[in-house]
């Protein structure tokens, strides 16, 4: 991280879960993680978590917050699980929450039991800078709205990218939520 800043980094964003559902860091919402399923037994986000700050870089992470293709109810396994969003663009593919509004259950079901508490799991154990999200579309605005809900109670100040909300409705979310300080 010394030679990081040296070079001009300003932070660092890692990403914490990618779509795949594995967590690069021990985590208690999911056994999918690290040190339960690697042989690696450190926490290695908590050692780049130190190393950021003991050389004054900011520190955050990238999840995949729509997306998880080892959780049943999530998003974008249409393999195993015949779930919308992915690939194979079963129920439609983006947009599936409006022409199958009976599947919404299922993500809603997964954003209480993995995404929400993962993130919020971050939040606490690492309290990172930022926190970076893609795929928006993938869930419907109101889960991404519940995300950014439960994020702003964990930490008020956490800078959050625009993608967890579309673009077309990020105007009325910073409105109700606010800005980050900068």
């Amino acid at each position: 991280m010394r030679d990081a800043k040296a070079a001009g980094m300003r932070y660092l964003v890692i990403t914490a879960k990618h779509h795949d559902g594995f967590a690069m860091y021990p985590s208690m919402v999911s056994d999918f993680n690290i040190q339960a399923q690697t042989p690696f037994k450190r926490d290695p986000m908590y050692e780049l978590q130190a190393a950021c700050k003991k050389n004054g870089l900011k520190f955050g992470f990238y999840y995949s917050h729509a997306f998880d293709w080892e959780h049943t109810d999530a998003p974008g396994n249409d393999w195993e699980y015949k779930n919308p969003g992915g690939d194979l663009q079963l129920y439609g593919g983006t947009g599936w929450y409006n022409l199958h509004p009976e599947l919404l259950e299922k993500a809603k079901r997964y954003v209480d039991e993995k995404a929400i508490p993962q993130i919020v799991e971050l939040i606490h154990k690492y309290h990172p800078d930022i926190l970076w999200f893609d795929t928006p579309h993938k869930l419907p605005f109101s889960e991404n709205i519940r995300i950014l809900e439960a994020i702003r109670k964990a930490d008020p100040d956490v800078v959050v990218n625009g993608r967890l909300v579309r673009s077309e409705k990020i105007i009325s979310a910073i409105t109700k939520y606010g800005r980050p300080p900068r």
